[in-house]
């Protein structure tokens, strides 16, 4: 097309691009990129030389200040300055020009049907980019729960921020029905203890506070067993302490059924070491148990009665005949398959020997 039907750019969209060749001056005063493509001496054994616009327009400006000015170059007696610049110009001078303008999406742009003969150097540096979202922490919000089994408040792992600490629920009996906690979730560790830390209510709207015979069950610590209940403050000397940690990753338990310390899987660092706790029952034929992947399982030390009762409208606490803890055996590898079990009683002193051994890992992060 020619120039009166060339529209300009930006006014509206072509549904095909349309192709061109131009002239020189049309294109520039249009306010198109070009680029030119040259043709020395039109002889097809010679590369295409790319030359930027402003650089052409400088050799053609230079090339009418020579033409003009020949007379005087004759006149010159250092020849080698005559040499120098019309070797520059005429060769210029010589070469036809041929551009191919394609119309795109409203921009004009031009093409060279050629292809690049050499690379070219690195561009400039960019600008700086936005701000990114901000990035996240080690810290994932997991929680890891540890109970001392004494007065003293545990410490937190390496490298674990502390939470909060508390004491350690069991779990709690209501209308003689018993609701288990799992002593490896965060639950277990109530900010403030108290004999009757519930109330029940009913339909009518209507709520009562240690008005029934319901109780609660606490992990006890290692102070001997008092003959009679204890109250009041008494009762602290009783009930195990623990701390909620925010951990990098979950927390497993491993188990070995037998009196050796489980290692730990590959990638894997230990948290402690202890004995593996299964269940437990307590008035009434109620009682709950622990998952044995959870940390709640492994306690760190052994007892035969790990928890203690308080009776919550009495507000006193005792350990009583009829509860009951099960924790896993050490099995003889050689004897996994007997028919008929060896019964044996184990006295003071020797449960230990006979209780498997476990120990709480957490992946390296």
């Amino acid at each position: 097309p020619s120039q009166t039907h060339w529209p300009a750019p930006g006014l509206r969209r072509w549904k095909s691009p349309p192709t061109c060749v131009a002239e020189r001056t049309w294109a520039m005063a249009s306010g198109c990129e070009v680029e030119w493509r040259f043709v020395v001496n039109e002889s097809p054994d010679l590369k295409y030389l790319h030359i930027p616009i402003h650089i052409l327009l400088y050799l053609e400006f230079l090339h009418y200040l020579i033409f003009f000015c020949t007379p005087l170059l004759h006149l010159c007696h250092k020849k080698h300055i005559k040499r120098l610049l019309t070797g520059w110009i005429w060769p210029i001078h010589l070469m036809q020009m041929h551009n191919q303008l394609r119309y795109c999406a409203g921009w004009m742009n031009a093409v060279s049907p050629v292809s690049c003969t050499s690379t070219g150097g690195p561009g400039f540096k960019g600008a700086q980019g936005q701000p990114g979202m901000p990035g996240r922490g080690v810290s994932v919000g997991l929680l890891l729960v540890k109970h001392s089994q004494s007065e003293d408040v545990p410490q937190c792992p390496l490298n674990m921020p502390h939470l909060w600490d508390g004491y350690s629920l069991f779990y709690v009996e209501g209308s003689e029905t018993a609701h288990n906690q799992d002593l490896g979730l965060a639950g277990s560790c109530l900010p403030r203890f108290n004999t009757m830390p519930f109330v029940y209510c009913n339909v009518n709207e209507v709520c009562n506070y240690a008005s029934r015979n319901d109780k609660s069950y606490w992990l006890s610590t290692n102070a001997p067993i008092p003959m009679m209940p204890v109250a009041e403050d008494a009762i602290q000397a009783y009930i195990s302490r623990c701390t909620v940690c925010e951990a990098p990753s979950v927390a497993i338990a491993m188990h070995s059924q037998s009196r050796s310390i489980p290692p730990c899987p590959r990638g894997y660092r230990s948290l402690w070491i202890g004995y593996s706790f299964l269940m437990h029952t307590a008035a009434g034929g109620e009682g709950g148990g622990q998952s044995l992947s959870s940390p709640g399982s492994c306690l760190e030390d052994f007892r035969s009665t790990p928890f203690v009762e308080c009776q919550g409208a009495r507000g006193t606490c005792h350990y009583f005949t009829n509860k009951y803890s099960f924790w896993l055996t050490a099995i003889d590898e050689t004897r996994q398959f007997d028919a008929d079990p060896i019964p044996e009683t184990l006295k003071a002193g020797q449960p230990r020997s006979r209780a498997s051994r476990c120990q709480v890992c957490m992946k390296n992060l």
